[in-house]
Order: structure tokens, then C-alpha cells, then sequence
């Protein structure tokens, strides 16, 4: 086998391809922040309209609790029931 001289070896460096390996690793970086985003925002959202419905639900229960105890009828306040 030859040995070869480092001094005459000669490299080259694609500077294109660097910055493209860079820009890439930075936009999967910023891809996985704003999925981790996403996923809580969801997980927040779906949480709090559960929240409003049970709560709404409550109130609409305390309300025909209230007019049934005032003597309402089922037939003319509860007809969408």
C-alpha cells in the first residue's frame, strides 16, 4: 500500500450541504416544540369543554329543580326534554 502525504490530499467541504443539514436539524427542532404545543393545547381544550358541559348540565338540572319545586308541569317548561 501507498502511504499518502496529508499535504497532498486534497478535501473539499460542500458548504451548501452543511447549511441545508443545519437548517434542517432546526426545523425538526422547531417541528417538535410546536407539536408538543399542539398536543397540550388539545389536551387543555378538551379538558375545559368537558368542565363547560358538566357545568351547564348542573345548572340546567338545578333550574328544573327549582321550577318543579315552584309547581311547573312537565308539558309546558319541559317540552325540548
Amino acid at each position: 500500500m501507498k502511504k499518502i502525504d496529508k499535504e497532498k490530499v486534497i478535501e473539499y467541504t460542500d458548504i451548501t450541504g452543511v447549511m441545508i443539514s443545519s437548517v434542517k436539524i432546526i426545523v425538526d427542532s422547531v417541528s417538535y416544540v410546536l407539536i408538543a404545543f399542539v398536543s397540550i393545547s388539545l389536551i387543555v381544550s378538551s379538558i375545559m369543554i368537558g368542565i363547560i358541559t358538566y357545568i351547564s348540565v348542573l345548572e340546567r338540572t338545578k333550574e328544573i329543580g327549582i321550577l318543579r319545586a315552584i309547581g311547573a308541569s312537565k308539558k309546558k317548561y319541559f317540552k325540548y326534554l
